[in-house]
C-alpha cells in the first residue's frame, strides 16, 4: 500500500471572503438525521444550536423519505440559517496520486480530466454525469508524483437533494463524504502526544492517528498542523454479532502496533456512549474518552450556545470547519462550479486540444500504471529469491534438529552402557542356575538398562512357572511378568519342545 504523505493540508489560513459566516451542517446517515446550525466569528466558532431524529432502515436512500425527517429535524432545530452543506455516503472519497512532477504547473482543463480519469473506477455514475472536488499538494511532493484528494457525487443526486432543500428555504453548497468530514473533527491539542479518534457508526468504524510524524505505513498521512498529521486507514465494516468494545479494541491494537503507542483514545459517532467508554477504560491500557467539540477542536475557540452537542455530531462539525474556511479549501463537491463542464465550455479550446488533453491524460496514466507494475515485478522477484533462501535454510534446520535428535539418544545410550553391560552380566551368569534342565533359552533382549526379554521352550508348562519363580529370586529382581506360555505344534517344527514361552524380568535400579 502506497504510503500518501501530505495529501492536504488542514492548516488554518486566511478566511476567504466567499466563505459563508453561518451554516446549518446536515448529516445524511443510515439511521438519523443530525444537523448542526455553526456561526463563524472571526477565526472562531460557535455552535449555536443541534438536533436529531432517528430514520427507517435505509431512509438515506429514499429522497421522500428525506424530506419527510428533514421537517422534522428542522421543526426540532428551530431557526437556521439559509447556507448549508450535506454530510453523505453517496459522496465518495479517495486518495491517489497524479504523474504530475513538482513544481509543474497544469492548465485547469488537464486536471479536470485527469481527475475524473483516476476517479472512473470508483464511481457507479458516468463521469459526465458527475461532479468532483479535488486538491493538489504539490509542495508536499517528494516524488515524480502529486498526491491528490478527490471527492465525487452523481449530479442527479446532488439535485435532487438540493431541490429537497430548496422547499426549506436552504441553499446547498457543498456535500462532503463522511471520511472527509470526520477527519477535520479533531486536532492535536499541543501537548505533542498522538491521539487516535474513531467514529462508531451502525454499519463501519472510521479511525483517525493524530500523530507526531507523517511517516506512517498507512493509506493516507493528512498534516493538520506543523508537525503533526492525520494518518487515516480504511473504514472497517462493523461485524453483527461481535462486541463493538472488541472491535474498537482490535483496530486500536492495529494502529498502535503500525504507527506508535497513543496517549489518548477518543470516541465518536452514534454509537458512542459513556457506557462504551467505561468498557473500553477496562481494556485499553490508554486513556479513553468522548468526542466533546469544546475539547477536541478547542483551537478554534469553541462556544457552545446549545447544551445538546454529543459525539454523533463529529462529522457534521468537520464538515463545518471546512465550509466556514478555517481549514482552507473546503473539500465537498458542489454544482456551482462542475469540473468537467468547466472543461467542456471553455470556448477557447478547440477540438484539437481537447483531445490532446484527454490523450495526454491516458500517456500520463498509462506511464504512471506500467512503472508501477514494473515495480511490482521486481518486487516479486526479489520475494521469490528470499523465499528461497528460507526454503532452503528451513530444509537445513529439519535436517540438524534430526541430527540433533538422533544425537541425543546416542549420548542417552551412552550415558547408561556401563549399568546395562553390569545388569546384563549379572543375568547371565546367574541364569545357568536357574534354568530347569526340561527348558532351552531361545533369545534374550535388552530393552533397556533395567528391563530384559526372555523367550524360550519348555517341555512341560510347569517348568516354565518354575523359572519365572526363580527369577524373581534373583537378589537385583524386582518384578517378573510371565507374558506368554503357548502350545507349539510339533508337526510343524520336528525337535522343538512343546511350551512356548515368554517372559519380562525388571531389575532394580
Amino acid at each position: 500500500m502506497t504510503n500518501i504523505s501530505g495529501i492536504f493540508s488542514a492548516l488554518r489560513s486566511r478566511v476567504p471572503s466567499t466563505s459563508p459566516k453561518k451554516v446549518i451542517s446536515i448529516h445524511i446517515g443510515r439511521n438519523s438525521l443530525k444537523a448542526v446550525v455553526v456561526r463563524r466569528d472571526r477565526k472562531r466558532l460557535v455552535i449555536v444550536s443541534a438536533a436529531q431524529v432517528e430514520t427507517d432502515t435505509e431512509a438515506t436512500y429514499d429522497l421522500n423519505k428525506i424530506g419527510r425527517a428533514l421537517s422534522n429535524l428542522l421543526n426540532e432545530l428551530g431557526s437556521y440559517p439559509k447556507d448549508g452543506i450535506i454530510v453523505t455516503d453517496q459522496v465518495k472519497f479517495l486518495a491517489s496520486e497524479l504523474p504530475i512532477p513538482p513544481g509543474k504547473k497544469l492548465p485547469e482543463e488537464r486536471l479536470a480530466a485527469a481527475v475524473a480519469w483516476e476517479m472512473e473506477p470508483y464511481i457507479d455514475f458516468v463521469v459526465q454525469e458527475g461532479l468532483f472536488a479535488y486538491r493538489l499538494q504539490q509542495d508536499r511532493t517528494s516524488t515524480d508524483n502529486t498526491p491528490v484528494l478527490i471527492s465525487a457525487m452523481g449530479k442527479s443526486e446532488f439535485e435532487a437533494i438540493s431541490e429537497i432543500l430548496k422547499d426549506f428555504r436552504i441553499s446547498l453548497s457543498h456535500a462532503y463524504s463522511p471520511d472527509g468530514a470526520f477527519a477535520f473533527a479533531s486536532e492535536v491539542r499541543g501537548d505533542a502526544e498522538n491521539r487516535i479518534v474513531i467514529s462508531c457508526q451502525h454499519s463501519a468504524i472510521t479511525a483517525l492517528f493524530l500523530s507526531t510524524t507523517s511517516e506512517a505505513f498507512v493509506l493516507k498521512a493528512i498534516p493538520v498542523e506543523p508537525g503533526f498529521h492525520i494518518a487515516v486507514i480504511e473504514t472497517i465494516p462493523v461485524e453483527p454479532g461481535v462486541p463493538l468494545d472488541q472491535q474498537i479494541k482490535r483496530v486500536v491494537h492495529e494502529l498502535t502496533g503500525s504507527i506508535g503507542e497513543a496517549k489518548e483514545v477518543v470516541v465518536a459517532g452514534d454509537l458512542a456512549s459513556e457506557e462504551l467508554i467505561d468498557q473500553l477504560k477496562a481494556e485499553l491500557s490508554t486513556e479513553v474518552t468522548i468526542w466533546k467539540p469544546e475539547e477536541n477542536l478547542k483551537g478554534f475557540g469553541i462556544t457552545l450556545e446549545t447544551g445538546d452537542m454529543g459525539p454523533a455530531y463529529a462529522a457534521a462539525m468537520g464538515a463545518a470547519v471546512q465550509e466556514l474556511g478555517l481549514v482552507g479549501r473546503p473539500l465537498g463537491v458542489t454544482d456551482k462550479i462542475p469540473l468537467i463542464k468547466r472543461v467542456r465550455e471553455r470556448v477557447h479550446l478547440a477540438p484539437a486540444v481537447a483531445l490532446a488533453t484527454v490523450i495526454l491524460c491516458f500517456i500520463g496514466h498509462y506511464a504512471f500504471v506500467k512503472s508501477r507494475i514494473g515495480h511490482y515485478t521486481s518486487e516479486v522477484k526479489e520475494l521469490e529469491q528470499k523465499k528461497k533462501v528460507f526454503t532452503r535454510l528451513r530444509d537445513e534446520r529439519t535436517r540438524l534438529t534430526s541430527r540433533q535428535k538422533d544425537i541425543a539418544g546416542k549420548k542417552r545410550y551412552l550415558e547408561n552402557l556401563p549399568e546395562r553391560q553390569k545388569n546384563l552380566v549379572l543375568l547371565l551368569s546367574g541364569i545357568p542356575d536357574l534354568l530347569p534342565d526340561t527348558m532351552v533359552l531361545e533369545n534374550i533382549i535388552q530393552e533397556d538398562a533395567t528391563s530384559f526379554s526372555i523367550a524360550g521352550s519348555a517341555l512341560q508348562a510347569s517348568s516354565i512357572g518354575l523359572f519365572a519363580n526363580q527369577l524373581s529370586r534373583l537378589e537385583a529382581g524386582k518384578q517378573v511378568t510371565v507374558k506368554a506360555i503357548t502350545k507349539q505344534d510339533e508337526s510343524k517344527e520336528k525337535g522343538r519342545l512343546p511350551y512356548g514361552f515368554s517372559v519380562e524380568l525388571t531389575l532394580k535400579e
